[in-house]
């Protein structure tokens, strides 16, 4: 790129303000003399060597070729109202080529870089004519190099652009206001610049960039890399080692990591794809996907979107305050959020999720699930571990979980169905249904309808103020509750139930094992029990203040309050009491 620049050394300052705004500093509209000058110098090199380019200001190209020569050319541009003043500053500039701390040194000095504090002749009038307001002069410098293809290089830039093309070795570049591009070079690079972009192509060895206000673009790095960056975009691809990426308010793109990848950043988006090795980020405020990573992922982010998809390892995200989405992970997932949507699919490890006020769907996870939430909606479908929600206020839907399912919850439904183990329920003013649990079931809540659909196992329900249904119940049945009505079929072993002001009906009884019991009690509400015609039970019935009516055959004691009634074996102990009526039926 062709740049017109001042160097600003001693009073250099005033200088670059002057020619920046030349238009408008002056009101000569005198003609400008524009002259330019080419330099070259060459000299013998070895392989290996390092070659010092010190406080140059210009466009620089640095190429590796064939044999061990070193040859620099520059060509200088210098433009000015003054035609003679213009000769003479180019007559003061030299291109320097020489050995130097063990290897060699180009220079392209001016008399900028001769110094102000020369007096006399040609520098006497440069400075004066700064101070008298008549600086209109400007130049321009490029420089081009050719080097050993191996070939160590340290380079102190400003103001213009560095390219650097197939060498090998060593690299220091420290450049100021201008692009760089590395490319086809190898061994390593130690690179900095500012207030421009950064490309590393095709490099060969480790690289270590630090690019402030500037965009990095790394493609195909055959080593470890690092860049420290700000403000600007940062994209990688085909990076053969590890990366790490620590950079401020930069967005960050890439994909192709071979080794771990580390990225740090903020307020921008992350994006990245294909990491072989481990993945961490830490992004405040970013919006972050990942897609495809072998190892583990680890996610820090708040207030933004943490997408995730393909991972081989484990998933963590932490992300305060963030919408989080997790698919298709081989190991465990560790989720922590708060007040925004949290998604998790195809698991294959364990997955444990922590949150505050944020809605949870779950499904498809190998092995177990546990889920800690408040006041939001939690779905969870196809697990085949178990099953641990603890959910203040939040409705609860969860289907096909293999293992055992525990629920604590309040004030919202919940629905259980198709679970292969046994399931534990604790809530407050919440509705319950259950359907299809193929081990014991334990409920404990209040004030709303609680409802069971084929129970494999036992059932047990402490409902204060809660009306039970339960229809299908393979084990035993143990209900307390009050107020509201219990009622049971199809059960096949033993039936407990306590209530207080609860109606109770019992019907199809499908088996009454020998060692079974049936005790119905409560108060103020009628008792219903209805038995196969082939029963084996020895019924005690007793009604305070209600009568006793009976399909079958019946003693009733001198009170009329009570009645004993003994069918086939009389194997299975009923007990039955209330203050209101009792009916026996017979099936």
């Amino acid at each position: 790129m062709h740049k017109r620049f001042l160097i600003p050394t001693a009073l250099g300052l005033f200088l670059v303000i002057y020619v920046l705004s030349d238009v408008h500093a002056s009101d000569d509209s005198s003609p400008r003399s524009l002259q330019s000058k080419t330099f070259s110098e060459r000299i013998a090199s070895a392989s290996g060597k390092t070659l010092y380019i010190d406080e140059t200001q210009a466009d620089i190209t640095i190429i590796g070729s064939e044999g061990n020569e070193i040859t620099a050319e520059a060509l200088v541009e210098v433009k000015d109202s003054d035609r003679e003043f213009v000769e003479q500053y180019l007559e003061h500039t030299e291109l320097i080529l020489e050995p130097y701390r063990g290897g060699f040194r180009v220079a392209l000095e001016t008399p900028h870089h001769r110094g102000s504090g020369r007096e006399g002749g040609d520098f006497t009038r440069l400075f004066n004519r700064l101070f008298h307001g008549d600086y209109h002069l400007s130049v321009s410098a490029e420089l081009e190099i050719r080097v050993p293809a191996r070939q160590s290089l340290d380079v102190e830039n400003e103001y213009g652009d560095v390219h650097i093309q197939n060498v090998t070795g060593s690299m220091t570049v420290d450049n100021t206001s201008g692009e760089v591009v590395i490319e086809d070079c190898g061994g390593e690079l130690d690179l900095k610049n500012s207030y421009a972009s950064v490309e590393v192509l095709e490099f060969k060895g480790s690289i270590n960039v630090e690019a402030s206000s500037g965009d990095v673009s790394l493609e195909h790095i055959m080593g470890n890399a690092f860049v420290e960056n700000s403000y600007k975009t940062v994209r990688f691809t085909r990076i053969d080692g590890s990366l790490i990426i620590d950079s401020q308010s930069s967005y960050v793109y890439g994909s192709h990591v071979l080794g771990d990848c580390e990225i740090r950043t903020s307020y921008k988006e992350i994006d990245v794809r294909r990491v072989r090795g481990r993945l961490e980020i830490d992004g405040g405020s970013c919006v972050v996907s990942v897609n495809d990573v072998s190892k583990d992922a680890v996610i820090a982010n708040s207030y933004k979107s943490v997408t995730v998809d393909s991972v081989g390892g484990a998933l963590t995200v932490n992300g305060q305050s963030s919408d989080v989405t997790a698919e298709n992970v081989v190991g465990d997932v560790s989720i922590e959020s708060s007040y925004k949507p949290i998604r998790a699919e195809h698991v294959q490890g364990d997955l444990t999720i922590r949150s505050q006020s944020s809605p949870v769907d779950v499904r498809d996870v190998a092995k177990n699930v546990s889920i800690r939430t408040s006041y939001k909606m939690i779905q969870v479908e196809d697990v085949r571990g178990s099953l641990e929600i603890d959910g203040s206020s939040c409705p609860v839907t969860a289907r096909d979980i293999v293992g055992e399912v525990s629920i604590i919850s309040s004030y919202k439904d919940i629905l259980v169905e198709n679970v292969g183990g046994g399931l534990s329920i604790r809530t407050g003013s919440g509705t319950i249904t259950a359907r299809d649990i193929k081990k014991d079931v334990t409920v404990v809540s209040t004030y709303k309808p609680l409802q069971f659909y084929d129970i494999g196992g036992d059932l047990e329900v402490d409902g204060g103020s809660c009306s039970v249904m339960a229809e299908n119940i393979v084990g035993d049945v143990k209900v307390t509750n009050s107020y509201k009505y219990v009622v049971l079929k199809g059960t096949s072993g033993s039936i407990y139930v306590r209530g207080s002001s609860s109606p109770i009906e019992v019907s199809g009884i499908r088996t009454l094992p020998a060692e079974a019991r049936i005790e119905l009690v409560t108060t103020y509400k009628p008792i219903t029990l209805t038995l196969p015609p082939d029963a084996n039970v020895a019924i005690s019935a007793e009604s305070t203040y209600g009568k006793i009516r009976s399909d079958f055959p019946v003693y009733l004691n001198d009170d009329e309050k009570s009645a004993r009634l003994e069918l086939g074996e009389g194997s299975v102990f009923v007990r039955l009491e209330t203050s209101q009526d009792i009916t026996l039926r017979k099936e």
